[in-house]
């Protein structure tokens, strides 16, 4: 037994076969150079994951399905219509992070679509004016998903699984099973453009710009990390959780209304299942984008990336004719393969 100084108590000996503190583990190095581990550890990251999977799905696309790789006259036009799902997905990043989810998010963009022509065609309001008071109702329409969670204490699965009920139900009975002509003045924004981008697409990397600062360079973002790692934790730490929570399913309500107001210019017209279904492409983007479904992990570029993969697949599938239950079937796939592959990354991280 060794002694230290004037301390007549021995100093325990490190256990057998272990590295005594401070010593390097010459093995732990070892395993760590060794180059499937390094391969291991880069795959941990979900970003290269989902970039290397983007690149494989364009460049099979360019080779087998005719017109995919004309960059201009396909793949930017095309683009439009997934910009809406991409939206909702920004707001459900910090929503997945935070430790929460959003399944009413599509149907909030329905609601908001029929209200805001409903509005214009039946009460004659402008509709420019209609549209703002339509990013008003999205706000409302998320704040009151907050509310429920963060005040009442109610599960988020719960509680936007009945609004992602009732919100649809109550764009059906403005809009009946028919559709609502948007006014022709609000027409035709995703034929707008700057450098041949259109402007969908133009706002989308704007917000997921905006996002990804207040995301990871902000003290909002510390907030809404620290509420999906460990929301006791983080209430014990001084962060406002029911604000934050209220915050977050706010914004996504915002985002959806956006959406909405798009999809309304895009198509010319508003229907109570605008949108139906977009909830799963929204969550298996933020979820394959490397976000752990249980809080706490996710960036906005991997959100974004993992978007464009979705996009690129489902449209590469849609011109080679395949049917809309294979894309369908295929959306889901990616979902599992995206919890799958995060619980995996976890693993390689320990």
């Amino acid at each position: 037994m060794a002694t230290t100084g004037n301390d007549s108590s021995p100093a325990v000996d490190p256990l057998p076969g272990l590295p005594s503190p401070g010593t390097p583990d010459r093995h732990a190095a070892r395993r760590a150079a060794h180059p499937v581990r390094r391969i291991a550890t880069a795959l941990a990251v979900p970003e290269p994951m989902v970039a290397a999977l983007l690149v494989v799905v364009l460049v099979v696309a360019a080779f087998t399905v005719r017109g995919f790789a004309d960059v201009r006259g396909f793949l930017l036009p095309e683009s439009s219509q997934y910009v809406e799902t991409g939206i909702m997905a920004l707001a459900m990043t910090f929503i997945i992070i935070g430790g929460h989810i959003d399944l009413s998010c599509a149907s909030a963009l329905a609601l908001v679509g029929t209200s805001v022509t409903w509005a214009a065609l039946h009460w004659h309001i402008d509709i420019r004016i209609a549209a703002v008071g339509g990013l008003l109702l999205g706000v409302l329409l998320g704040s009151f998903n907050g509310w429920l969670v963060a005040v009442l204490g109610l599960p988020s699965l719960v509680v936007t699984l009945g609004t992602f009920a009732a919100f649809r139900g109550l764009a059906q009975v403005l809009a009946g099973d028919g559709s609502l002509t948007v006014p022709e003045i609000f027409r035709g924004f995703d034929r707008n453009g700057i450098a041949n981008v259109p402007m969908p697409l133009v706002v989308f990397i704007a917000l997921a710009i905006v996002a990804g600062i207040v995301l990871h360079r902000s003290i909002v973002g510390r907030w809404v990390f620290a509420l999906g790692t460990n929301s006791e934790a983080a209430r014990y730490a001084g962060v406002p959780v029911r604000n934050t929570i209220i915050g977050m399913f706010a914004a996504s309500g915002l985002m959806s209304a956006i959406g909405a107001l798009m999809m309304m210019s895009r198509l010319g017209y508003a229907r109570y299942d605008d949108a139906n279904g977009f909830e799963l492409d929204v969550i298996t983007a933020v979820v394959l984008g490397g976000a752990s479904i249980v809080g706490g992990r996710g960036t906005i570029v991997g959100t974004v990336m993992a978007m464009a993969l979705i996009g690129a697949l489902q449209e590469a599938m849609g011109v080679a004719g395949v049917g809309v239950g294979y894309k369908i079937a295929a959306a889901g796939g990616l979902l599992i393969f995206a919890v799958l592959a995060s619980n995996l990354m976890a693993r390689l991280r320990r």
